[in-house]
Parts: C-alpha cells; sequence; structure tokens
C-alpha cells in the first residue's frame, strides 16, 4: 500500500462514509467532489483549448501538453485528496465528530472573543444500537461490555465501601 496511490487514497476516503458515519461524513465528501470537478472542468477546458490551436502548428507539442496536463493532474488530485483524508480522518473519529472551535485563540495582548487554548467543539455521534449489540455478543465481551439486568446486591456494597 501507498499513500502516494489514488487507488488506496480514494478508498481511505471512501471508507469513511461507509455505515454508520454515512449520513454525517458524505455530505462533507459530496461537497469537495463538486468544488473539485468544477475546477478540473475548467483547467481541463482551457487546456485542451490550447492544445487544440497547438495541434494545428505543432501536433507533437499539442499531445505533450495534453500528457503532462493528465500526469500533474492526476499527482496533484491525489496529494490533495490524501490531505482530504486526514481532515476527514481528524474530524471524525472514534465515535466523535470534531469541529473548529467556536472562539479564536487570542492574538497578542488580546483578551475578549477569544480563548488562550484553542478548544474544537467536540459531540458525541457514537455508532448505532445494533453496533453496540454486535459488540457486546462477540465471544466472551458480555463480561466486559453488557450492561447487568441484575445486581448483586453484596458486590455493590463491596464497592461502595472502595
Amino acid at each position: 500500500m501507498s499513500l502516494d496511490s489514488a487507488f488506496w487514497i480514494y478508498n481511505l476516503v471512501a471508507n469513511m462514509a461507509y455505515g454508520d458515519r454515512y449520513a454525517e461524513v458524505y455530505p462533507v465528501i459530496h461537497e469537495k467532489v463538486i468544488k473539485f470537478q468544477q475546477i478540473l472542468m475548467e483547467k481541463a477546458s482551457e487546456v485542451e483549448r490550447k492544445a487544440a490551436e497547438l495541434y494545428k502548428e505543432e501536433p507533437g507539442a499539442a499531445v505533450k501538453l495534453l500528457s503532462e496536463f493528465v500526469a500533474e493532474t492526476g499527482d496533484s488530485v491525489t496529494r490533495e485528496w490524501r490531505e482530504f483524508w486526514m481532515y476527514l480522518f481528524a474530524r471524525f473519529r472514534d465515535g466523535f465528530t470534531v469541529e473548529a472551535p467556536e472562539l479564536p485563540q487570542c492574538k497578542g495582548d488580546q483578551k475578549k472573543a477569544c480563548t488562550s487554548r484553542s478548544i474544537p467543539n467536540v459531540k458525541q455521534t457514537g455508532y448505532q444500537a445494533d453496533w453496540y449489540a454486535r459488540v457486546v455478543s462477540d465471544g466472551d465481551n458480555e463480561k466486559h461490555y453488557g450492561i447487568p439486568t441484575k445486581y448483586d446486591s453484596n458486590k455493590i456494597k463491596a464497592i461502595e465501601k472502595l
């Protein structure tokens, strides 16, 4: 696996939107895809226009222009998508959604409408109930993660003494 490979990077991004996270992550990915498409379509149209003009005089140069554009664009998109995956990974992790803080960090002598330590907004989105049930039912996990239906009063008294 290589993080320079478009295949792996695109799959890493796609995997962020599977399952429980789809409703929350997909809109963020979709917005990014739309922006990428708009930029790439504009750039491609311009390069194709230049290549068509160039082809009239120097066909080889036109082919070279298009080939370089495609190679550079592919590498650039893969790098940008890798950075996007890192953003998604940091924002949607461990059952939490982390967003930018509401207040900016104070600068210099600033003391109002800012914070000395930037604290992000975090909401616990968790997982769906069937996921929790699957974790508890796997092997002997119920001993560790199950919620008891009956309580042993002697054990509760012993814990209270601690």
